[in-house]
């Protein structure tokens, strides 16, 4: 996700994204509880806190598979971390709110739509980089978010996307309902 290399997400974000990634694809039922997980995103040469962290939950009695490490993620084509920015696709356009008020709503499933439109996570670049958070006041206008491709069909398909639906839903503050975080 481009948004998440621009700037850190907060604590409600990080909330929201993981609950919305977890209830996305196919799941794994280990057939205990709790299950849990030390994730990282691997290839910063000479850290290994997996290899001390995940024995010593272990041996604590807790369920903690190795589901992500080096070698899975090189499979999957994921490179060594690089802390500079990737390379952006060079098609964009930005999305605009068609009035201005309050982001009240942010439709995630939308957002994925109109970035596998322009051609994410294949071609690398492409997506959508959010510019508005939930919550934030915006003018008619104003940019969204922008969507990046690498090929003018792709960028088409997802100009299409966007005209079926902002994934963005834009009203007065008192429709944004309050969060209820659970930790």
């Amino acid at each position: 996700m481009v948004a998440c290399n621009q700037g850190e997400l907060d604590r409600e974000e990080v909330f929201f994204l993981s609950d919305a990634m977890s209830k996305v694809g196919r799941r794994l039922d280990w057939q205990e509880h709790p299950v849990v997980d030390k994730h990282c995103i691997g290839g910063i040469p000479g850290n290994r806190t997996s290899m001390l962290v995940v024995p010593i939950v272990a041996a604590h009695g807790m369920l903690c598979p190795k589901t992500s490490s080096r070698a899975i993620m090189a499979a999957q084509g994921m490179k060594d971390f690089d802390p500079d920015k990737p390379p952006l696709s060079p098609l964009s356009f930005d999305v605009a709110a068609p009035h201005s008020g309050t982001v009240v709503e942010i439709d995630n499933v939308q957002l994925a739509r109109i970035a596998r439109s322009a051609g994410a996570p294949r071609a690398k670049g492409s997506g959508v980089d959010l510019l508005v958070k939930l919550g934030e006041q915006v003018e008619q206008g104003q940019a969204l978010y922008r969507v990046y491709a690498a090929y003018p069909t792709e960028l088409a398909f997802a100009r299409q996307a966007c005209q079926r639906s902002l994934g963005y839903r834009i009203g007065a503050p008192e429709l944004l309902l309050p969060l209820q975080l659970e930790y």
